[in-house]
């Protein structure tokens, strides 16, 4: 009798197993919190230091270098991985060490780009899994 049941055992294991794997790969607006406060403010510091050519640059590339350690932490799909968050982050601090776009909120724009893109590939890769 105990040998009818081990199947049914190894069945619903391997199916919780799976349901766990999916639910790993669910990005939450919360993980990428962090990222986001840090890109505000620093977006709200770019009119006060952004001016002066140098600085600005400086500024620009310490806040988004702790902007990418943050996204380490935050949870990512497997299509929208973390050396494309570092280029897109290579990109946007590019982008505002120029001293005219650095007033314009790049960095928090770029955060919010990065979370519905990570999560729209996740929502897709959980349909494929499913």
């Amino acid at each position: 009798m105990d040998k009818t049941r081990q199947p049914l055992k190894n069945q619903v294991k391997r199916r919780a197993l799976q349901e766990s794997e999916v639910q790993a790969r669910k990005v939450s607006f919360f993980s990428y919190m962090p990222a986001l406060l840090v890109a505000l403010l620093k977006d709200i510091f770019d009119p006060l230091l952004g001016w002066i050519p140098g600085l600005g640059m400086v500024v620009t590339l310490c806040f988004s270098l702790a902007i990418f350690f943050l996204l380490m932490l935050a949870g990512s799909s497997q299509s929208y991985s973390l050396s494309k968050k570092g280029m897109t982050l290579g990109i946007q601090a590019l982008v505002e060490s120029f001293p005219l776009l650095n007033f314009l909120p790049i960095g928090t724009v770029t955060i919010m780009w990065m979370y519905l893109k990570d999560k729209k590939l996740s929502e897709k890769e959980m349909s494929l899994r499913a």
